[in-house]
């Protein structure tokens, strides 16, 4: 198959959701040349074939060639292809195992305010009335990762930080499957010091060998596009404080490896 995936496909940006990827699409759209998509359809159905891929239950050629058949109208633009999709959180490793040297650009989020960001997020959603329905929805981790005894009694916020873990473990594998891996932080990409934003939005360009307007693009970045307008808890201090401890445990060797530490 590596020989016949089109030569549009420009790359992906891969993350756990909630990495301000709304944004970063309008950010590559403003290159002329570029088509950048966020979660173009069917995309949630991603979600579930990335754990079943991980739990070995769907052969990585069958969904590559389901994802291909899938994106066969997008690629007959002339256009180069960047997808944008959290759901497909899992495939990277086929990306780079069917295409050669895919570029893969991985967005990583602190796991205190991403896990207010998801739960906000999650308890205004529609969603929210099917997730406990849908089987694989919600990835059991400890079907994945060994050594988690405990899932069943696990609090929500401790199995969303179990699945922060999975999910950045898993896109990050591909660093060592593609010479083209690069790892960006939301709060590097967000932040109010123009030095650190302009470092990032240099290299975005330069990884994705892309024009960007500077200006126009902080523009873009101010409106913060996708945020949790509607919340259930405030911020992380106001998680129960043994749960807090539990999931700064559970997240603390990818924390320091992304020097949240």
């Amino acid at each position: 198959m590596k020989g016949s995936v089109s030569n549009r496909i420009k790359g992906f940006v891969l993350s756990t959701g909630r990495t301000g990827t709304v944004t970063l699409t309008s950010i590559l759209n403003t290159d002329p040349n570029i088509q950048a998509m966020h979660e173009p359809k069917p995309s949630r159905i991603y979600h579930i074939m990335s754990d079943l891929y991980l739990r070995n239950k769907l052969h990585r050629e069958v969904l590559a060639g389901i994802y291909f058949r899938s994106r066969k109208r997008m690629l007959c633009s002339n256009n180069y292809y960047i997808e944008i999709n959290p759901f497909m959180w899992g495939m990277g490793s086929v990306f780079c195992y069917v295409m050669n040297n895919p570029s893969i650009l991985h967005v990583v989020r602190d796991i205190r305010t991403y896990i207010v960001s998801i739960m906000n997020f999650k308890a205004h959603g529609w969603h929210r009335y099917l997730i406990d329905f849908i089987p694989f929805w919600e990835t059991n981790v400890s079907k994945i990762i060994l050594g988690i005894d405990n899932w069943d009694s696990l609090s929500s916020e401790e199995k969303i930080s179990w699945r922060w873990v999975l999910m950045n473990q898993t896109i990050g594998e591909t660093e060592k499957l593609t010479r083209n891996y690069m790892r960006i932080r939301f709060e590097d990409l967000f932040c109010e010091n123009e030095a650190v934003q302009k470092d990032i939005l240099d290299r975005i360009s330069s990884f994705f060998h892309m024009k960007i307007d500077k200006k126009e693009i902080r523009t873009l970045l101010a409106r913060k596009l996708n945020s949790s307008t509607k919340r259930s808890i405030y911020s992380f201090e106001s998680i129960n404080i043994q749960r807090q401890e539990s999931i700064l445990k559970i997240a603390a060797p990818l924390r320091k490896r992304y020097g949240y530490l």
